[in-house]
């Protein structure tokens, strides 16, 4: 697994700025997109090393975002988020739209994609 290279949607989100430090220090070769929605107000800062990050929409996702990666793991959503009552078209775009649109491209590709369940519990929401 040490080498393996890992794109992390929602890198700057709730489990995105824990996860993506983690993998970077057990060896994975982790790559961060995210839209930059809460950058501003950094959610999670642990002073572990983070993994580089570009910015983009998981909407505008194409095939070169993940070309050369070995997984994915798709964290971008919006969760329980405020926008989500007061524009539930935007929400479901970047949680339905977004993944599918990601799982289409990684999927022309034939790269594994790593998907979080989305359950009740779960911090994730589709409205």
């Amino acid at each position: 697994m040490k080498g393996m290279r890992v794109l992390i949607t929602g890198v700057d989100g709730y489990i995105g700025a824990v996860l993506g430090p983690r993998l970077v220090e057990r060896g994975f070769d982790a790559l961060g997109m995210d839209c930059g929605f809460y950058r501003d107000g950094w959610l999670y800062n642990d002073d572990h090393p983070r993994p580089l990050t570009f910015t983009k929409d998981v909407r505008r996702t194409a095939p070169e975002d993940v070309q050369g990666f070995d997984a994915v793991v798709h964290l971008a959503e919006l969760s329980n988020d405020p926008l989500g009552e007061l524009n539930e078209r935007t929400t479901y775009q970047i949680n339905h739209h977004g993944s599918l649109t990601l799982a289409q491209v990684c999927t022309t590709l034939a790269t594994r994609i790593l998907v979080k369940r989305v359950a009740p519990s779960s911090a994730g929401q589709v409205v």
